[in-house]
């Protein structure tokens, strides 16, 4: 019994070692021997204990990791605490996980093998390893949870609140002796273990866009300063125009009135060409002044809502660094129709920029694989005053792979620019306000080879307009949801 209890609190405490390695993105390979010795004695200390004084042995487990997280990690107290709580209940949700599967699919297939309590303990605690290791290969969650260390406590608090409801209701379960508060106990760690989940695809999504929000502030920032400094030359250079400009007016009319009152042909050349010579001066100074204002080159979009615009200006100048041309238009059916009244009615101003830079992005990746250098973005409203937004690009077309699990889950097929999670993103907000999102490659515009438009039409539809694709349409028509037209 003792050699059970070992096994049993080893895994669980290297596992959530192990995963509070990942919810921290640290890699744990330097860390594994620490990890394996720590591991040791806390399943010595649960196996010789008596069972009775579990929850010392329970308080000396959470401490241990606490600071020892603390130690390697090199974070406040506060955070290692939170980092152990969270690790700590996924550890304990996947052990009851793999109890379960262990139990039915032993009673199923290996009846006699899982009668013996130390050999399930030994499949239970290997499904536990395996599934602990299989969490952080999920693309959206490999990266653990950053933000523990990097934002304020209070945004993660729902989150440590779930965890401890794990870990308490964990005390109530006996799984040797399923009763009814075991069962509720169960099934109430398997949905808090599901809101733990979702909370944390919630926080990643946020993070990702408080960070896009972060580098459109950072480059608005950067214009501002490279603005203030190209008006303060210009400024210089007006001040000087004002004093060099009229006295060189006044040199040319005093030679003209020379000219026309002397009696004589002859012409003072000289002084002419010394004229010259100074407009000449004049002419090339202002020159290299304007081209050191590289800013001036910078088209600057004028939407009158600032977040777009700045939005626009940072991806304009970021397609241009892959010399891809962005081109930016708005237009709307009637005087009722604005971006006032779009972000009032039909999607916030933190969504619509999240979609604009989305779609954009993906535009610039596929135009850069396509080795072409278009791209067109227009908001407009139709005769029934539904809001559209269009990216049109020159890039490659869409993976039937991509297209078919197109929010369902994170894919991309250029792994070496992009992660999918925009795809992901486009297609949450598109279903949060029931837009319709359409893949046009039927465009007969030479200059552009698709594009995707999000549709304000409360019909939730999700189309493919294609002519290209017939070796595609039985797999393509496997996502059920999905309209092909032709």
């Amino acid at each position: 019994m003792a050699t059970v209890i070992f096994i049993k609190y080893f895994f669980i405490f290297y596992c959530s070692l192990y995963t509070s390695a990942k919810l921290t993105n640290i890699k744990s390979t330097k860390y594994k021997l620490i990890f394996f010795i720590c591991s040791l004695v806390i399943g010595f200390q649960h196996s010789l204990i008596p069972s009775k004084y579990s929850n010392i042995t329970f308080f000396i487990a959470i401490t241990t990791m606490c600071f020892l997280i603390k130690l390697l990690f090199h974070c406040t107290l506060l955070t290692s605490f939170y980092i152990t709580i969270i690790s700590y209940a996924i550890s304990h949700s996947f052990y009851l996980i793999s109890s379960i599967v262990t139990a039915f699919f032993g009673l199923l297939l290996f009846a006699k093998m899982v009668e013996n309590i130390l050999i399930r303990q030994i499949l239970v605690s290997c499904i536990h390893l395996v599934l602990a290791t299989l969490l952080f290969k999920i693309k959206r969650l490999k990266r653990g949870m950053p933000f523990l260390l990097n934002e304020k406590a209070s945004m993660n608090k729902i989150g440590i609140y779930i965890s401890f409801i794990i870990i308490l209701s964990t005390i109530l379960i006996k799984l040797n002796t399923i009763n009814t508060i075991s069962a509720i106990t169960i099934i109430l760690i398997l949905l808090c273990f599901y809101l733990l989940y979702i909370w944390w695809h919630h926080r990643i999504k946020t993070s990702y866009m408080k960070r896009m929000t972060i580098k459109e502030l950072e480059f608005l920032n950067k214009e501002i300063t490279s603005l203030k400094t190209d008006n303060e030359i210009l400024s210089a250079l007006v001040h000087k125009d004002n004093k060099i400009i009229p006295s060189l007016i006044m040199a040319v009319k005093d030679y003209i009135a020379a000219y026309e009152n002397s009696s004589s042909d002859k012409i003072d050349t000289a002084l002419g060409n010394d004229i010259i010579k100074n407009l000449e001066t004049l002419l090339l100074e202002r020159q290299n002044t304007i081209h050191s204002c590289v800013t001036l080159d910078i088209p600057v979009i004028k939407t009158n809502i600032i977040s777009i615009d700045a939005l626009m200006n940072y991806m304009i100048q970021k397609a241009k660094q892959a010399n891809i041309t962005v081109q930016f238009d708005y237009h709307f059916s009637n005087t009722c129709c604005n971006f006032g009244e779009m972000l009032s009615n039909c999607i916030s101003e933190n969504e619509l920029c999240t979609l604009l830079a989305d779609m954009i992005d993906n535009a610039i990746i596929a135009t850069s694989c396509n080795h072409h250098s278009d791209i067109m973005v227009n908001i407009f409203s139709d005769l029934e005053n539904r809001y559209t937004i269009e990216v049109s690009d020159s890039g490659i077309p869409f993976e039937a792979e991509v297209i078919v699990n197109f929010g369902r889950k994170r894919i991309t097929t250029h792994k070496e620019f992009g992660t999918g999670i925009g795809l992901n993103t486009i297609y949450h907000i598109a279903s949060t306000h029931n837009a319709s999102i359409v893949i046009d490659e039927t465009i007969t515009n030479d200059r552009y080879t698709k594009k995707m438009l999000i549709i304000f039409d409360n019909k939730h539809s999700y189309i493919l307009k294609t002519n290209s694709r017939a070796d595609e349409l039985r797999y393509l028509s496997s996502r059920i949801d999905l309209q092909i037209e032709k």
